[in-house]
């Protein structure tokens, strides 16, 4: 199978790829320069910023998916650098202009609800000093706002064709952002560090987003349209999605702060560092279905299934084999490091979880990848799946993690197998099948 990449893949492909060496390098530097409880605040910290989901409610996939079919008669779907500057139509830029005031709203009322509750979380832990962790807590939420803010613009870009260079995009302020944080973390700003990134992030995307033309652009009139009407063309694929991404918020993101409020700051932070490596290597292997979702939609809006399947085809399979190469080389390389790199091996989860957690990002980008070439459709099939998900591994997770973190990953790898993965293969191949 030959690995030829286009420009959105080649550099959906660096940024991920970039981040995974980041995630090893922060690795080795985390145990050098936190200690035990610091890292258990700091991915503690990660996991509950994803309470953005909450906020974000799935919109930023469907703005990639309206804006890539409202361009599918204007773009050619063949990403590169020089790609000349199509005018939006008129219906487009007022979408722009709705999700503008939307996400002001979201970005606003995510810092007045989400400080207050990692105020009464952490404050539970009688360990430490709320001076020691609030500063930071307060602006690292708004750092997330702003990020948040420019999520659905970015989403935009990349509907109306932009994959690559908003992947580019991600590279460079991730490289930047990941280099400062590492100099951070060197010379003693100790937990202050994790507020880098995302602040380096909005900078970035702040300057990039003000040098996109068709974003300021008033539309091309067109004569007689109909404008997208929210309550109709989006809301019914929203609140699917909203429901589904909600799901998901428990059957991924729950087991740190779970691993925190029952086991301690100590077995979070171990459990935070393999979850943050095999988020990296998952988001890499789900990147290459990521970077051809607007072309997916293209082909979808133009009923050209013929080319659809092949490119799913395609790029599933490419998937599949990145996510085994890298998590067996994950799990090898942290054996090779039991031999005698004891600093980072204590802070590491056994090496039994880590089996565990390869297995389930080996075959959940595989069902990521059938759920989105379904939500390419501008349908979300998944919804079902997603609650039942949700609660049976949130319900699990919650007594499980009283025995063991071992006994509540148990639990999550269970579910993935015997309902997640049998149940997506039945609705995809339903989809898979459609003559339109």
């Amino acid at each position: 199978m030959k690995f030829d990449f286009d420009f959105d893949v080649k550099w959906t492909l660096i940024s991920r790829a970039w981040m995974i060496l980041a995630g090893f390098v922060t690795v080795l530097l985390l145990p050098l320069y936190l200690d035990a409880t610091e890292q258990g605040y700091y991915f503690t910290f990660l996991s509950i910023l994803t309470l953005q989901i909450f906020f974000e409610l799935g919109l930023n996939q469907i703005i990639v998916q309206f804006v890539s079919h409202e361009t599918a008669d204007r773009l050619d779907g063949q990403a590169d650098s020089t790609r000349k500057f199509y005018i939006p139509s008129l219906r487009l830029m007022l979408l722009v202009q709705s999700l503008r005031r939307w996400y002001r709203f979201l970005a606003g009322l995510f810092a007045l609800l989400v400080i207050p509750v990692g105020l009464m979380f952490f404050s539970q832990d009688t360990s430490t000093n709320s001076a020691d962790w609030l500063p930071i807590w307060i602006i690292i939420v708004i750092a997330t706002c702003l990020n948040l803010y420019f999520s659905a613009f970015l989403a935009a870009c990349e509907g109306f064709g932009k994959v690559g260079e908003v992947s580019r995009l991600r590279f460079f302020q991730n490289l930047i952002g990941y280099i400062i944080f590492w100099l951070a973390l060197k010379y003693d700003f100790g937990l202050m560090s994790i507020c880098v990134v995302p602040t380096v992030n909005a900078f970035f995307s702040s300057v990039w987003l003000s040098k996109q033309e068709w974003l300021r652009h008033t539309g091309e009139d067109e004569g007689p349209f109909i404008p997208i009407n929210w309550k109709k063309d989006i809301f019914p694929l929203q609140w699917r999605m909203a429901v589904s991404w909600i799901s998901g918020y428990f059957i991924y993101n729950l087991f740190v702060p779970l691993t925190f409020a029952i086991q301690g700051a100590v077995e979070a932070g171990k459990l935070g560092i393999a979850l943050a490596i095999f988020n990296s290597i998952s988001t890499l292997g789900l990147s290459l279905v990521n970077a051809k979702f607007p072309l997916m939609g293209k082909f979808i809006a133009s009923n050209n299934r013929v080319m659809l399947n092949h490119l799913f085809k395609s790029i599933s399979i490419k998937s599949l084999i990145i996510n085994m190469m890298l998590c067996a080389a994950f799990v090898f390389f942290v054996w090779f490091l039991s031999n005698g790199w004891s600093y980072i091996i204590d802070r590491m989860a056994d090496l039994e979880i880590l089996i565990i957690l390869s297995v389930a990002v080996i075959i959940n980008p595989f069902i990521s990848s059938m759920a989105l070439y379904m939500r390419a459709h501008k349908q979300e099939p998944m919804l079902l799946v997603s609650i039942v998900m949700g609660a049976v591994v949130s319900i699990g997770s919650y007594y499980a993690i009283k025995v063991s973190v071992f006994a509540m990953l148990s639990i999550y790898l269970s579910c993935i197998v015997l309902i997640s993965l049998p149940w997506t293969l039945y609705l995809w191949s339903g989809y898979r099948r459609r003559l339109k």
